[in-house]
């Protein structure tokens, strides 16, 4: 990855040369990850965001970068949601198989950025729930839609009906005991 020139930038020869420059962008695009890429280009992160902050150029630099790792991150978030991994299974202390494991989590964060965050998986639209639920069950997971402030209102008016109910005939059973006593 080509390191921008920064005019009025003077370089130290345990600095942030061009050829660390190079190295940080390269490996930012790659891992995404700041610290990672300090560490490979044997600079510190502080002195890498003091960099960014007084010259725009890195700062572009720096973001295009960043830009060309999202893919990959939304392709590593996809798999572990979706397709999951391999978890080993012990038992007494021996590996007796394994199990495909799954992030409803990932998988709900990822929903989140189609749908932009302005709906929840609850108030999606039919389609949105249907493509969600095929998600979770080709992913071994479940999808279940909350229930709406209305319908949470009912199911405890209901119980709340049954408990009266209940209450009255444990009353009117316990007169009826003191009665024959």
């Amino acid at each position: 990855m080509r390191s921008p020139k920064l005019p009025g930038h003077r370089t130290r020869g345990d600095g942030w040369t061009d050829a660390r420059r190079r190295v940080f962008l390269q490996a930012l695009s790659e891992t995404g990850c700041v610290r990672d890429a300090c560490a490979r280009a044997g600079m510190a992160s502080t002195s890498a965001y003091r960099l960014r902050r007084l010259h725009p150029a890195f700062e572009r630099a720096w973001e295009r970068a960043l830009a060309r790792v999202a893919p990959t991150i939304e392709q590593a978030a996809y798999e572990r949601a979706v397709i999951g991994w391999e978890e080993p299974v012990y038992q007494g202390g021996k590996l007796v198989g394994t199990r495909r494991r799954h992030s409803d989590m990932l998988l709900r964060l990822l929903y989140l950025r189609v749908t932009g965050g302005t709906r929840s998986l609850a108030e999606g639209s039919p389609e949105a729930v249907d493509a969600a639920q095929a998600a979770a069950r080709l992913a071994g997971g479940a999808f279940v839609t909350r229930a709406t402030a209305a319908e949470t209102d009912a199911a405890i008016i209901r119980k709340l009906d049954l408990l009266k109910l209940r209450l009255e005939r444990e009353k009117a059973e316990a007169e009826r005991q003191a009665a024959t006593e």
